[in-house]
């Protein structure tokens, strides 16, 4: 046959399966769709019938029989399609269900494209959701005048000209309706004395709105999905120099932080079934906590800094911090008669990813190992306050039990974490005290991006430029690049 299904087997090794001779697996990538990321959907993601070849049965290790156990079908096998010997496609496969008529078997699979997974990914992340806390800055004079030094590289104006105020009237007055509105020329020596160099008609700083680098925008969203985005037009000097205005909030200024009440703070619930988590001793002396249900319950996070994948949070500003922990912790087993100690602690890490790691994570402040888990049957409802942690701007916490490696404990016992009896959902952490907002022209870049995804976003700049889409070598790599470019270039 011209058409080859490779499939990555547990051994690490591909694995050629049987397809129907009739079959022709269409994924011929037209123009289309490689310049629509969703779009790709379609031509990638095909479902389709292979035959109960003993090749295929023993791949999926008969599935169809009653007792057959060793094949998952919710397993992502890595897929390779070729055309007369030519990778075609790359992505995952899947199976769906399993026809058996009498002795003839028949399996359907789907194959779906990676590129549905950055989609998948973003879709559900609006801009002002991601982390742009490096870019927190005071609005004034300096700040103002220092982004109009950008040039294209990375190294003057304000952030390497990352961000740039621009000289832009967004239609609105800026005096009462009662009040004149002064006329303001955005020139220079002016003859009449009205341009912006003359102190009777300059304009202050925080009538301006920040505008933000498009590719740094690009740039945040690619580390966000853990896809690298490689692109010539991107690194080009034209889309270098191409910005989005930000804070278009219908106001004079920008949205400031000290503008909002109640932002600093967060609520957030344990993660498990129901309702509880299970920790052993044998996992790790020390142990995440996972907390990550805001919406689905009455939690909340109005300055979306902490990250419910991560159960983590983004410390905003510097300054001394106060947690409350509210739990029920009890042993494992109803027969222990050895009581297990333990203590509850936070510790911080540059990225969210970094606290699962123990050489990457710190300590910061938690409770003695003197904690007592009472039997499985008896109530053990804790309230825990860790007070006046001393945390720096930009760093990760998260909240985590601790085992007594002491001989009095009860090792192999384990305990479970689960909701008190005062509160619902499962253990809860509170964050109550922290530092507050300050300077009214402080910028707190995240408040100035509209309520667009990511996705959204992403698709915009494909279309407007006609970009094209491609998967290349290597895991999670994508590349785009303008059509006309793609074509004419032989892009490795």
């Amino acid at each position: 046959m011209d058409t080859t299904l490779l499939v990555l087997g547990d051994n690490n090794q591909w694995i050629e399966l049987d397809l129907f001779e009739q079959l022709s697996i269409n994924v011929i990538i037209q123009e289309t769709d490689i310049t629509d990321i969703e779009a790709r959907r379609s031509p990638y993601s095909k479902t389709f019938p292979i035959p109960g070849t003993k090749n295929n049965n023993d791949f999926f290790e008969h599935f169809y029989e009653v007792n057959a156990i060793g094949y998952d079908p919710l397993t992502r096998r890595q897929c390779v399609v070729q055309y007369r010997g030519t990778d075609i496609f790359k992505g995952f496969l899947r199976l769906n269900s399993v026809t058996r008529v009498k002795d003839q078997i028949e399996y359907e699979v789907y194959i779906l494209s990676e590129i549905t997974d950055f989609s998948s990914i973003v879709q559900d992340k609006n801009l002002k959701e991601l982390s742009w806390l490096e870019f927190n800055h005071i609005q004034d004079y300096n700040t103002v005048t220092q982004s109009w030094a950008a040039d294209g590289g990375d190294v003057n104006g304000l952030y390497g000209g990352q961000i740039i105020y621009p000289m832009v009237h967004y239609g609105y007055d800026y005096q009462p309706a009662s009040a004149q509105t002064p006329t303001f020329k955005f020139a220079i020596n002016q003859p009449d004395n009205k341009g912006i160099d003359f102190s009777g008609s300059s304009i202050p700083p925080t009538y301006f709105k920040p505008a933000m680098r498009v590719k740094t925008i690009i740039e945040k969203i690619s580390e966000t999905s853990g896809y690298e985005v490689e692109s010539n037009f991107f690194d080009s000097e034209y889309f270098r120099a191409i910005y989005i205005d930000l804070a278009m909030n219908g106001r004079l200024g920008v949205e400031t932080a000290s503008a909002r009440t109640n932002q600093n703070i967060f609520r957030v619930y344990g993660n498990g079934a129901d309702l509880y988590q299970e920790f052993k001793y044998s996992d790790g002396v020390t142990q995440q906590i996972k907390m990550g249900r805001i919406t689905s319950t009455d939690g909340y996070d109005p300055s979306f800094n902490f990250s419910e994948t991560y159960s983590a949070y983004q410390i905003p500003y510097s300054g001394q911090y106060s947690f409350e922990f509210k739990g029920k912790v009890n042993q494992r087993y109803a027969n222990n008669s050895v009581s297990t100690y333990y203590g509850i602690s936070i510790f911080k890490a540059s990225r969210p990813q970094d606290l699962s790691d123990p050489t990457k994570r710190t300590a910061v402040g938690g409770t003695t190992d003197g904690l007592l888990a009472f039997n499985y049957s008896n109530s053990n409802n804790q309230r825990i306050f860790i007070n006046n942690l001393n945390l720096n701007v930009g760093e990760w916490i998260g909240i985590f039990i601790r085992f007594n490696t002491s001989s009095s404990s009860n090792r192999n016992a384990g305990l479970w974490v689960g909701p008190t009896d005062w509160v619902g959902y499962g253990a809860r952490w509170d964050l109550y005290n922290s530092p507050n907002f300050v300077a009214n022209n402080i910028v707190e870049m995240k408040l100035q991006f509209p309520e667009i995804s990511c996705l959204d976003f992403v698709k915009a700049i494909v279309k407007m430029f006609n970009l094209v889409v491609v998967q290349t070598e290597g895991t999670k790599k994508l590349r785009m690049e303008p059509l006309n470019w793609y074509y004419s270039q032989n892009f490795a």
